[in-house]
């Protein structure tokens, strides 16, 4: 008789799951002193089971100037990633903005949105707006 080994079993591949959310800290409407900085915080959240590199973006800007920073102080003008990010946790940043001297009760509206760079940006959040009235 000859002896024909058993295959092993089959290893299931992983369903890979991309998602993306994005959060602003103290909601979509918020006042800013005129002549300063304003910072509203900003929480990406990755949804999938893969570790990611999430990208924020100001997918539509207000008149004053505005900009993202991540907490290690690296900012840019309309996109900015946090890399590394683990499944189920966030990073955060802050949209900045530069509210004019003369800006007292003016409303400026800014859109953020977040992608997954492991989906090339396919994976995307809902957009946000974030309101901001000069005071």
């Amino acid at each position: 008789p000859t002896w024909t080994p058993e295959p092993p079993p089959v290893t299931p591949t992983p369903v890979k799951t991309y998602g993306v959310d994005l959060l602003l800290a103290g909601g979509s409407r918020q006042t800013c002193d005129a002549g300063a900085t304003c910072r509203v915080g900003v929480s990406v959240t990755n949804l999938g089971n893969q570790v990611d590199d999430l990208t924020v973006q100001i997918v539509g800007s207000g008149a004053w100037s505005a900009q993202l920073c991540r907490m290690d102080g690296v900012c840019a003008a309309s996109a900015l990633t946090i890399y590394n990010v683990g499944p189920g946790t966030a990073g955060t940043m802050n949209l900045v903005v530069e509210v004019p001297a003369g800006a007292a009760g003016e409303t400026q509206t800014y859109t953020l949105e977040a992608a997954s760079a492991n989906t090339g940006g396919a994976v995307r959040s809902d957009a946000v707006l974030v309101e901001l009235q000069g005071q």
